[in-house]
């Protein structure tokens, strides 16, 4: 961790703002146009860094007038259209959004005091992208997922049991009836078959 201390108007802002405005190419609290000033016309900024895959990186660019130069182990890598060039670097290179470098990495007194003032939730995704426990925090996320799904699932296969079976114990009661009803007219068709005794009554 590194803190600049100054009394006001010395500087310590302008540290944090050529940082950021070198890496992503705006800021986070003035904009684009207000950045250029009587020191710096052109806004010129150039930083070499180690990019998240291990490559050196040189990044040079303008705000008046717009431009970007980007290097990569001594190579250029320039894409023919500058927002593309910021996403790439942003997202393939520093592999840190701008919001988070804004809240943490980047961070004055006043914005310390908004980070304070952020969600659970939010401030959970800053801390995640740092530490690089977002992947423990997207795998806990997609287990949730899956126990649910197979809650809703457990549940579907339990009714549809419920219902079979209770189908199955109708089947067993028609079956019972049918079974009854044969026998009982079997027994009706043999007493019919047999020949009937005649009494002395009858004589």
């Amino acid at each position: 961790m590194i803190l600049v201390e100054g009394k006001n108007g010395s500087g310590k802002s302008s540290i944090k703002e050529a940082l950021t405005i070198s890496m992503y190419g705006k800021s986070a609290i003035r904009k684009t146009k207000d950045i250029p000033n009587r020191r710096n016309k052109n806004a010129y900024t150039c930083s070499e860094f180690i990019s998240s895959t291990g490559d050196l990186v040189k990044l040079e660019r303008g705000i008046d007038p717009n431009f970007i130069d980007l290097t990569i182990n001594g190579a250029p890598h320039n894409l023919p259209d500058k927002r593309k060039v910021d996403i790439f670097v942003e997202e393939e290179l520093l592999d840190l959004p701008f919001s988070v470098f804004s809240n943490t990495i980047s961070l004055s007194f006043e914005d310390f005091k908004s980070f304070i003032k952020l969600t659970p939730t939010d401030k959970r995704k800053i801390v995640d992208r740092i530490f690089g426990t977002d992947i423990l925090t997207e795998m806990s996320n997609l287990v949730k997922e899956d126990s649910k799904t197979s809650k809703h699932s457990i549940e579907f296969i339990k009714s549809d049991i419920e219902s079979n079976t209770e189908t199955l114990e109708k089947s067993k009661e028609q079956l019972e009836l049918l079974n009854s009803a044969i026998t009982e007219e079997k027994d009706n068709e043999k007493d019919k078959s047999q020949p009937r005794r005649i009494s002395d009554g009858d004589r």
